[in-house]
């Protein structure tokens, strides 16, 4: 049974609510892809994989801080180590700005197929795979390194306006 608009949004609200522990079930591959592309650190609270889970917790979330998003991973440290950390945000904001944009397309292609590959005949609409393709945009911070790779709109006058990122996002509709 295919999922409608309005159960994409139910799920979406529902994922939002999840401990990021609940989050990272979804997904066991992730770690493993980490490894694959090469991606290592030291030892850290904000471990890539942490931080990936906070990041999509966060876009999950309507309007959730980084602030927030560090208590949530405080409160998960506590549950599973028994582990304090600081309630910093700014290491969070740091690791999020380590993660390479390459690496993250990497990531969705290696954890996607695993995924996609589980969906069982009762998921599929009429037998077959249903794909939704969006395109949106969004504006980006006015620094130069952002003018240089996403340029602003051709109408607006030149140092009027800021960067704007264009992007497409592909899903598959399957439950």
């Amino acid at each position: 049974m295919a999922s409608s608009p309005s159960n994409l949004s139910t799920t979406a609200q529902r994922l939002s609510q999840w401990s990021l522990s609940e989050l990272s079930a979804i997904s066991p591959p992730l770690g493993e892809a980490l490894l694959h592309l090469g991606f290592q650190c030291r030892e850290r609270v904000f471990s890539p994989v942490v931080t990936f889970w906070m990041f999509l917790s966060q876009v999950l979330s309507d309007g959730a801080s980084c602030q927030e998003m560090v208590a949530k991973a405080l409160a998960a440290l506590w549950l599973t180590e028994g582990r304090q950390a600081s309630a910093d945000n700014s290491a969070y904001c740091q690791a999020r700005k380590r993660w390479p944009e390459a690496t993250l397309h990497e990531l969705a292609e290696k954890t996607a197929d695993p995924l996609e590959c589980q969906v069982g005949s009762e998921q599929l609409w009429r037998g077959r795979r249903v794909k939704i393709v969006d395109g949106s945009s969004l504006s980006m911070p006015d620094t130069a390194a952002n003018q240089k790779i996403y340029p602003q709109p051709k109408g607006q006058k030149p140092g009027c306006g800021f960067p704007v990122m264009r992007l497409v996002v592909i899903l598959s509709l399957a439950i």
